[in-house]
């Protein structure tokens, strides 16, 4: 079977941090002190506790990692020595024109020091650009990209970094914007092929929030990562099906306590795809969940009313179906403890080749839960959105990229 997942075992890149996995319980994994891919931040605890820092003055507050010094090469690294080919996005803001800040990869080495680690900086800079280098105790630039529109200080460009074998595709996409940045760089020397991730800021305070990393880097560069626009009070190219929709603070809520509301945008995905948001419960009924589509066609109003696969968070599992015109329920997790009422979780569906991995985690806990599911001849060509079933919900931080 093509693409990073094995039959009738956990994927490889779980199986690579069984020492730092706390609980196995069946096909329920609980992340232990660092939890393998995907992975999440935890800045909506208040703190960083999975991250080291190397230069700098860190802090963290509102779900927001920010460091103040306006040092030269401050950085922080997180993340496993053994992770290979992934994909990182992150929200970055730099507060300077004069200075650059965006995300490491494949790091190794780390010191404090302007260029003490070995591995891949991405970036964008105070001049407008999106920049990738290599870090090996001095740096050499690689490739770059005029962002259009510039890189205004103090808002939020969301950067994408994918990297599979010695390609890194690269992309980035101011808040409000439509347009994405991007381009592939093939490094010859291949000098970094593994590492942890992290972040970096030169001469500039930066603030970042929304770390994500997923496996697989980007095998086809026929659609580009998108970022829906909620962060900048819009939900242009969303189409609802019932509900009552509005947004407010990055947030894009449906406040009916429906059976089956949806909103969805297209996608001009191959049907290899990752789809990612943070979600909210804000009225649990019994049967209440709340989460993502993917692959989906002949959307309309009606609890099952489309074609395609819902991951849900429901207050007590993990849920994993699919739709036509009715539900098909296909696997499900249950977690340690329930949700409680408002509490925000990142939800990931990554789909290869009809293999699925789907994962749940709280935002403030250094834990997930993740499942396993194969669809033979299934299809996920088609549509992204969001649903929701008996709970009104919020979503923030939608994001899709390629694999």
């Amino acid at each position: 079977m093509s693409g990073p997942f094995s039959s009738g075992k956990w994927p490889s890149f779980y199986q690579t941090r069984t020492n730092e996995i706390a609980a196995v319980q069946g096909l329920t994994i609980v992340f232990g002190t660092m939890a393998p891919i995907p992975y999440h931040d935890v800045f909506a605890s208040g703190s960083a506790p999975d991250f080291t820092t190397y230069g700098g003055t860190w802090s963290v507050s509102s779900g927001v990692y920010s460091d103040t010094s306006g040092g030269s090469g401050d950085k922080s690294v997180a993340g496993g020595a053994t992770w290979r080919d992934y994909t990182i996005q992150a929200d970055v803001q730099i507060q300077s024109s004069s200075g650059n800040a965006g995300l490491i990869a494949h790091v190794s080495n780390p010191g404090v020091g302007t260029d003490t680690l070995e591995g891949y900086y991405i970036g964008v800079s105070g001049r407008g650009n999106l920049v990738l280098g290599d870090e090996h105790d001095g740096y050499t630039a690689l490739d770059s990209a005029a962002i259009t529109g510039g890189v205004p200080v103090n808002t939020w460009i969301h950067i994408t970094a994918q990297l599979n074998g010695c390609t890194i595709t690269a992309s980035a996409q101011p808040s409000g914007a439509s347009t994405v940045t991007s381009f592939s760089y093939t490094d010859s020397n291949c000098n970094h092929m593994n590492g942890q991730i992290g972040v970096r800021t030169f001469n500039t305070n930066a603030k970042w929030r929304h770390i994500a990393v997923t496996e697989g880097g980007a095998a086809s560069t026929s659609y580009t990562p998108y970022w829906a626009p909620f962060d900048s009070g819009s939900s242009s190219g969303w189409i609802t099906y019932g509900g009552n929709w509005s947004i407010a603070s990055g947030v894009y809520t449906d406040s009916n306590v429906g059976y089956g509301d949806k909103s969805v945008v297209s996608s001009s995905n191959s049907g290899n795809l990752t789809v990612q948001s943070d979600v909210q419960m804000n009225s649990m009924g019994s049967g209440a969940n709340a989460g993502i589509i993917l692959g989906v066609s002949n959307p309309s109003v009606g609890p099952d009313a489309y074609n395609g696969f819902f991951l849900g968070a429901g207050a007590s599992d993990l849920i994993f179906g699919s739709e036509n015109g009715s539900w098909t329920f296909l696997t499900q997790t249950p977690y340690e403890s329930n949700l409680s009422n408002g509490e925000w979780v990142h939800v990931t569906a990554q789909a290869i080749n009809c293999v699925f991995a789907l994962a749940v985690q709280p935002l403030t806990q250094q834990y997930g839960y993740i499942q396993t599911f194969t669809d033979p001849g299934c299809t996920t060509t088609g549509d992204v959105g969001v649903r929701e079933y008996d709970t009104s919900a919020g979503w923030q931080n939608f994001i899709t990229t390629p694999n």
